[in-house]
């Protein structure tokens, strides 16, 4: 019989997981001002455009048998997924492999990469896919611990192998092969949990047909959506390079790791608790729609408070942290605000979609989102323009993330009527600050924007307590 989790143990893995990954991108972080100046921003470009590589090729490596292995009532069952998402792993690896090897002069003209370490990517894909899988072993074994401790070490190894490369001279290869480090040493290290798992279990031909069959709906039907989505989110690092430079692509990608951090960590944290507690009021809509828009306004609260602060300072922000070489990264993200402060927002409420069940419509969305980032960055590309490019991918995200948090809302009963006039008097406040942020700068230069956070943070906080007292008003129903 499957493990089972009290309410308390359930939270406590959620704290563990989210501790995990909270030092897994803190070390990151850490780290990051010092190879932002060791290495090059077109060194970081190639390792864009090959970690996208690797997480679209990821995806489909198992076929999503992966995510069917918490299912089975039975071991037994969930042993043949097992094996059989882990056999996937080896035999699809191989082939892209060979797939990539055949149409490698195209690969090597998109990502700028060198012939000589081509061979990493094989590695990575192995590495990558064993993580996945085990990744959901461990979820069935209530592994929590053993994940937390993995990412950590992820974090460790990769950047500790990128610090010594880089010190070493070896330039962007040292980048790839810290890549393929944390992927690969992660992996390994959760291995230790398939013992007592023998492998005639592991590999038992009649079990692993049945689990094929019995979760077929996996690969015909998640596989797909899981790549779309995948391919809609890492478009713009497989592009850039070739309709621009590898400088391009690395200047995007720190922008968007920097940015996205706070969404990240947020976004996972809140989009828990509210599913939790979402889950429990699905059956009262008035409620529902109260902690939606009680949610929806604090995140839209904090986004304005953190991404203000980028929009008027981020190329001033970059030149100190990562240096003077990465401030056009700081003029990206000043652009690209807008879009992650939606973002913010959106990201914690799409588990309505699931209590809704309103998923249906979701592989439409996601082929309508690849479709809009990929023409934002052809049209801007034939501009033969990095920042106005930027400008249209920010428009596009801006777009979609708006439209994606109307649909939340919507699945979480809220009256766009009652909600609209209070966000839009938020972002009027926001504007307000945003002024103040700017003559502060003007005044007192970076070091006075800097002073200004623990300030935006005590806004966000007070302006989320005024949100407690507004009660499960505008429903709609």
């Amino acid at each position: 019989m499957r493990h089972s989790l009290s309410q308390s143990a359930f939270l406590r893995s959620i704290l563990i997981l989210a501790g995990g990954t909270a030092l897994g991108q803190g070390v990151v972080v850490l780290f990051a001002p010092i190879l932002t100046r060791i290495y090059t921003p077109a060194d970081f470009g190639v390792l864009a455009t090959f970690a996208s590589i690797i997480s679209v090729v990821v995806v489909m490596l198992s076929l999503r048998y992966e995510q069917a292995v918490v299912l089975p009532e039975q071991r037994q069952v969930a042993i043949a997924l097992l094996g059989l998402s882990l056999s996937l792993v080896f035999a699809l690896s191989f082939t892209m492999a060979i797939a990539l090897w055949i149409k490698r002069d195209a690969l090597l003209r998109l990502g700028g990469f060198h012939a000589d370490f081509f061979w990493l990517l094989p590695l990575g894909f192995v590495g990558a896919g064993l993580y996945q899988v085990m990744n959901f072993w461990a979820l069935r074994e209530l592994a929590f611990e053993h994940i937390a401790r993995t990412r950590l070490a992820q974090s460790l190894g990769m950047v500790l192998t990128q610090l010594g490369l880089g010190v070493a001279g070896l330039g962007s290869v040292g980048l790839l092969v810290g890549e393929v480090v944390g992927r690969v040493g992660g992996s390994w290290s959760l291995l230790v949990l398939l013992r007592g798992v023998t492998l005639q279990e592991l590999f038992d031909v009649q079990k692993i047909l049945y689990a094929a069959k019995r979760y077929l709906r996996f690969p015909l039907y998640n596989a797909w959506a899981a790549l779309l989505n995948t391919l809609s989110l890492q478009l713009p690092f497989l592009m850039l390079p070739s309709l621009f430079n590898n400088e391009v692509a690395g200047f995007f990608a720190l922008a968007y790791r920097v940015l996205g951090l706070p969404s990240f960590l947020v976004g996972q944290a809140v989009g828990q608790a509210f599913l939790s507690k979402a889950a429990a009021l699905q059956s009262a809509p008035e409620e529902l729609a109260g902690l939606t828009t009680r949610t929806a306004l604090g995140l839209l609260a904090l986004g304005v408070a953190v991404f203000g602060i980028v929009a008027i300072g981020g190329a001033g922000l970059f030149g100190v942290f990562f240096g003077e070489s990465w401030r056009q990264a700081g003029v990206y993200a000043q652009i690209m605000a807008p879009w992650y402060m939606l973002w913010l927002v959106s990201s914690p409420l799409s588990g309505l979609l699931a209590i809704r069940e309103w998923q249906g419509a979701g592989l439409a969305f996601t082929v309508v989102e690849l479709l809009t980032r990929g023409l934002a960055l052809w049209v801007g590309a034939g501009l033969r323009s990095d920042v106005l490019t930027v400008v249209l991918v920010a428009l596009a995200g801006v777009a979609i993330s708006l439209t994606a948090l109307i649909w939340f809302l919507r699945a979480g009963y809220v009256d766009l009527g009652y909600i609209g006039p209070r966000a839009l008097s938020l972002l009027g406040i926001g504007l307000v600050y945003t002024f103040f942020l700017w003559a502060l700068t003007e005044m007192l230069g970076l070091w006075g924007l800097l002073g200004a956070i623990p300030m935006a943070g005590l806004g966000s906080y007070l302006w989320v307590k005024r949100g407690e007292m507004w009660g499960a008003k505008g429903v709609s129903l």
